[in-house]
């Protein structure tokens, strides 16, 4: 059964191309107990240093969003909201 309610997305760039998803899903959800997943594209076998993070919690992703730079391993990582085509034009 598929899990209900709103969804939020935000874009991460800056990444380690060592960091894995299940990393990355706990390092957010220790913070942010919302957090549903985090996909990090593949590119030649190595991460693509940018990702995708879902949080369910719109005040989690507000406070993400405020935040914005966060540090894990010793390495800085920002966060955006993740925008389709069509908010783009806006």
């Amino acid at each position: 059964m598929r899990d209900s309610g709103p969804i939020y997305k935000i874009f991460l760039t800056g990444l380690s191309y060592n960091f894995t998803p299940s990393e990355m899903k706990a390092f957010f959800k220790r913070m942010y107990p919302s957090t549903k997943k985090v996909f990090l594209p593949k590119s030649n076998g190595r991460g693509s240093g940018c990702g995708l993070l879902i949080v369910q919690d719109k005040a989690a992703y507000e406070a993400i969003l405020k935040k914005k730079q966060f540090i894990y391993n010793t390495r800085r990582f920002f966060c955006n909201p993740f925008l389709r085509e069509e908010a783009l034009k806006e």
